[in-house]
This record gives structure tokens, sequence and C-alpha cells, in this order.
């Protein structure tokens, strides 16, 4: 069932439905309260509320990297893939799976110029998000696996980022910051107090002393300072917007982040075509909806050479990790 079902909202006061429901739904993992399945949000909210004071096997609840993500992850990571001999095709896409006799029998593949090609192996893990995976398979591939042909009903919607580079630090938390009641319900970090090394030498052109992360999750709800949603919206209204906003939810808001600090700002590029009727978003966020789990699959398939690989495969943890605008996946100051 839904999470606002389940914790009674309809019949419960506006501040309930901000903290209880709306913070751990749409703040959170960017799903609509009525769309979130009760099964996902408890476990999250167990997992936050014990981890607090150290009960249960969570460990500590907010943890972020030291640096941005190519520095600290990505980059040592990709050396040592490298080094155990991974070959990384950056530009490549997949296009499709050859099927035969019962198992994969090739992945088609495009290069950077668009010349097609198909790629043979033993064995396949298709480590791709739901909506690209989806299309790649073939209807031989979902009657052999009927977990295949019920990814189509899973559900995605947007959670993206905004970043503000300021030329005065602003540790607002030791931590991250949920803005709750908030219309297009933000989160944010700020960076430069976790990020190992000076943040004005190491980033940027040297006037940049801090980074304000956010992630927008509600695309679809008219903001407070123009009356329109983050799909309508150019990207300087929604910086605009999400200023006005965040001013708002903190104490002297206006008056900790003036314009006058502000240096640039970046929206995500995943978002395009805004203020247009063709907006698009090229990184959706899965949204586990009220019987999800059973449309959900496992790591091995019935295809008995092709595995999975994605943030919808069932697993313990049961929600990706896009919860919070963490440093993991924050861009370098500009």
């Amino acid at each position: 069932m839904g999470f606002a079902d389940f914790i009674k909202a309809s019949i419960m006061s506006q501040e309930y439905r901000d903290l209880l429901v709306r913070l751990f739904t749409a703040s959170l993992v960017a799903a609509q309260p009525n769309k979130a399945n009760t099964r996902t949000m408890g476990l999250m909210f167990e997992a936050l509320v014990y981890s607090g004071p150290g009960l249960g096997p969570y460990g500590p609840p907010d943890r972020v990297l030291g640096g941005p993500s190519n520095d600290v992850w990505l980059t040592p990571w990709i050396g040592c893939l490298t080094s155990l001999g991974v070959q990384f095709k950056v530009g490549w896409s997949a296009t499709g799976f050859d099927y035969s006799g019962g198992r994969i029998t090739g992945a088609r593949v495009s290069d950077p110029s668009g010349a097609a090609g198909t790629v043979t192996a033993d064995h396949y893990v298709a480590a791709l998000p739901v909506e690209r995976l989806r299309p790649l398979l073939t209807s031989a591939m979902k009657a052999a696996d009927p977990a295949l042909a019920r990814l189509d009903h899973l559900a995605t919607d947007w959670m993206n980022r905004v970043m503000i580079y300021l030329k005065e630090p602003r540790p607002i938390a030791n931590g991250h910051l949920i803005y709750a009641g908030t219309p297009w319900a933000l989160t944010s970090i700020s960076q430069a107090q976790f990020w190992r090394g000076d943040f004005a030498t190491s980033y940027g052109d040297g006037t940049v002393t801090d980074c304000l992360s956010l992630d927008l999750s509600d695309w679809s709800t008219p903001g407070v300072l123009f009356g329109k949603t983050a799909r309508q919206c150019t990207r300087p209204e929604i910086v605009q917007e999400v200023l006005a906003q965040v001013r708002a939810a903190l104490p002297g808001g206006a008056a900790l982040l003036p314009d006058s600090i502000v240096r640039s700002w970046f929206v995500d590029p995943a978002i395009t075509g805004e203020a247009t009727s063709a907006v698009a978003n090229d990184e959706p966020l899965l949204i586990n909806t009220p019987a999800s789990w059973t449309n959900r699959p496992t790591a091995t398939t019935q295809i008995p050479n092709l595995f999975l690989a994605a943030d919808f495969v069932r697993n313990s943890i049961n929600e990706d990790s896009g919860h919070f605008p963490t440093t993991a996946q924050s861009h370098r100051a500009r």
C-alpha cells in the first residue's frame, strides 16, 4: 500500500504531512506520498531512526565523500579495474541483444561515430537503469524470463542536482539539510567543510570558497517565486526559485545566502528542453511504488548467461543511494 495511506496522512495536520509523509517520500526518494510503497519507506525510516543512537547494523546515519567523486571514488576505481584487465569503451552505446537457443549470443553496440558492431562473450551483465534496459529486451527474452517483462511496470521520477557556488563559506549544518515543506522538496549539503584541502585553491578560479549542493526532488509542484513548476522554468529561474525556497526555510535565510555571495551555479545537464513542452530528464530515479517488489527481478535471470546489476534489482537495501545530495555526485566548481 502507499505510505500516505499507511500512516493515515489524509486525517492528519499539515505539519504531520510535511514532516512525516512528504519529507520521507518526495524529499528523500523523489516519490509522491501516495505512490511511495510502505515497505521501502518503513525500512528507510527504521534505518534512520536506529542509526542515530548506534543501534542495529546500519552504521552512522549520514556519511559523505571527502572530495569530488572523480577524485576520491571514480578515478581510483577505474584505475583498479583497468589494472585487472577491464576495458572501458567510453561513448559507446548498447543498442540490443542477440538471443538464440535460450542464451544471449551477442550484445549489439554502436561506437561514438555511430558505427554498429556486436560484442560476444560467455556471460553478460546488464548494468543499466531500467528505462535504458527495457528497450533492449526482445519479446523472446521476455518470454524466456517473465521477470524481464515485468520491468515494464516499474516507475521512475525526477531527482536532480543544482549546484550554487559561493564566494564565502556557508557550513549551514554539519551534514545534510532537509527543507521540510518546500514545494520542490529540497535537500542540501555544504561541501567545503567535508572536502580535504583548501576548497578555493583546489577548485574553480580561486574565487569560490564553498558549494551548496542541492537535490530538487519535486519537479511538478509550483514554486513560490514564479508560480511555475521546475519543469516549466528556465535554468536561471530554477536557481532563483531554489534560492528563494532555501532562504524562506532557513532562519535568517536572506542574510545567510545573499545574492552578493553567489559566484555562479550549475544545473544538472541531464535536464534538457527546460521551460518547453519537450522538457526531459536523461537520468530519472527508480521509484518503489506499491507492489513494485513483485515486479523487481533478482540478479540472476532465467537466461543462464544474462545477469542484472542495477537499483531495480531486488536487494536488502531496497532503495538506491540517491536519497541525499551526496558529494559522490557533485560537480567541480566552475
